[in-house]
């Protein structure tokens, strides 16, 4: 093993099978050109998946709430409205199968609360917005993602 590479970190397993599977999986591993742990290894890999890397989906999960606080923090529904027609073309520019939309109800404090739905587009016109540039916006740096 190169000097570079640390081995991932491994445990013993002691495992009582049967002698005619023993048998089937020697044969399996001659056949794989490996040796029987690694063969064991493969097929519980197989078996057994590792699960998904989350990171990917929080990242932008957490992007997308900032972009709803920041459209929430507009100081008029005007305002919003235009940060959320925004939003949901970068959204669609993106390849997103969500959009942002506001409920037609307030909350306890007069604001619209905002929801995501699952779809693209909703009268977005791409093309224009590619005419007219990106709007002049950045979102505000996260905190503690």
């Amino acid at each position: 093993m190169p000097a570079d590479r640390t081995p991932a970190p491994t445990v013993q397993i002691a495992l009582r099978i049967a002698p005619e599977l023993r048998d089937r999986i020697k044969n399996a591993a001659s056949d794989n050109n490996r040796s029987v742990n690694s063969e064991l290894t493969a097929t519980l890999e197989e078996k057994y998946p590792a699960p998904p890397d989350p990171t990917p989906m929080k990242v932008a999960f957490q992007r997308l709430y900032r972009l709803m606080d920041w459209i929430q923090s507009a100081e008029s529904d005007g305002e919003q409205d235009t940060r959320l027609k925004e939003a949901n073309v970068i959204l669609h520019m993106e390849g997103a199968e969500i959009m942002l939309r506001f409920s037609t109800a307030r909350d306890e404090y007069g604001n619209r609360e905002i929801f995501m739905t699952h779809g693209k587009g909703g009268g977005i016109n791409a093309s224009e917005f590619r005419r007219q540039g990106p709007p002049s916006w950045e979102l505000p740096p996260a905190e503690n993602d």
